[in-house]
């Protein structure tokens, strides 16, 4: 019984994500577009496109703090620590050099993304 009801809930998180995703600036549907969430269980995967870097910053900001939300109002905890909370970046152009030194800490290879909180 219990995983029914974890499947319900993530199912409808994932809803919600999906509308919230797609009445954000974050979601700009193509023929050529990928899906907007990918789920197994309890991992979730969003591919996120932008066409400058500060963007793609921005976007995958917005999109962490709207999963988080999302979560954290259904009981959910995420596991922020290192090798469990992925987000694979890549810069792109000629600036991208730049953004990885303004943002990789080279202690650990980790980018941090501030979470806006004013949602909890």
């Amino acid at each position: 019984m219990a995983d029914l009801f974890f499947n319900f809930t993530m199912n409808h998180i994932l809803q919600q994500f999906q509308t919230a995703h797609k009445l954000s600036n974050n979601y700009k549907a193509t023929h050529t577009s990928p899906p907007s969430t990918l789920s197994w269980v309890d991992d979730i995967a969003v591919p996120i496109n932008a066409e400058t870097n500060d963007q793609l910053i921005h976007k995958i900001q917005q999109t962490v703090t709207t999963i988080h939300h999302l979560l954290t109002t259904h009981g959910f905890t995420i596991n922020y620590k290192q090798q469990k909370t992925k987000c694979l970046i890549a810069f792109r152009g000629k600036d991208k050099r730049q953004f990885y030194r303004q943002h990789l800490n080279p202690e650990n290879n980790t980018i941090t993304i501030p979470i806006n909180e004013q949602n909890d």
